[in-house]
């Protein structure tokens, strides 16, 4: 009886010990100095990549007709970066469309000069050119560089507002044949900038 009593005792003495020990930790864990700090408001944005062209609206470069040959046709376009300052590729400019699909676009030579222009007369105009860096010279229309990684690279934009002005001139060769007379050619001039995805 005494021994029951014995163990009785000492097993309340052990849940009793338990039970201040774990009181003591628990006091002892919510005594703890403590802080924080907060950064509130996060918020993510992703930024532009925009080209834009003084073309009226998609209006044509060249829309020549009755060429003959040594006839020199010129137009200026300006094109401007509006998007995000950040890390670009240059604007390269290659020709998406160009129709062979007759004698007279092999002898339709492309010159592209990309420069400046303090003001233009408007669209096509090229008052007030000033030349900076040869992009193509004397490029067959049929054999223009169609592709972007292919493509005639010029300034890379900074961010903000950048342009350049581009001049291209269109020549109808000295050495064009008789059969390319009442024959026609259609191109499509485009400019592509892309975010440099390149830097680490």
């Amino acid at each position: 009886m005494s021994t029951t009593k014995g163990r009785n005792f000492q097993l309340a003495a052990a849940l009793l010990s338990l039970l201040v020990v774990s009181f003591l930790v628990f006091r002892t864990s919510n005594a703890a100095f403590t802080d924080t700090t907060d950064n509130p408001g996060n918020s993510w944005a992703a930024g532009t990549v925009t080209l834009v062209d003084d073309d009226g609206g998609a209006t044509a470069m060249f829309t020549a007709t009755n060429m003959v040959p040594g006839d020199v046709i010129t137009n200026c376009i300006e094109v401007d970066y509006t998007g995000s300052s950040f890390d670009l590729t240059p604007v390269t400019l290659y020709a998406s469309s160009a129709d062979g699909g007759t004698p007279l676009a092999a002898h339709l030579d492309v010159t592209i000069t990309e420069g400046t222009a303090v003001s233009l007369g408007g669209f096509g105009d090229c008052s007030g050119f000033v030349a900076g860096t040869t992009l193509a010279t004397n490029v067959a229309l049929s054999a223009l560089e169609s592709t972007y990684g292919a493509g005639y690279t010029g300034y890379t934009p900074s961010g903000g507002d950048e342009d350049r002005v581009y001049k291209i001139d269109v020549t109808l060769g000295t050495d064009t044949p008789d059969a390319a007379q009442g024959g026609s050619a259609t191109g499509t001039f485009t400019w592509e900038v892309r975010s440099d995805d390149t830097t680490p």
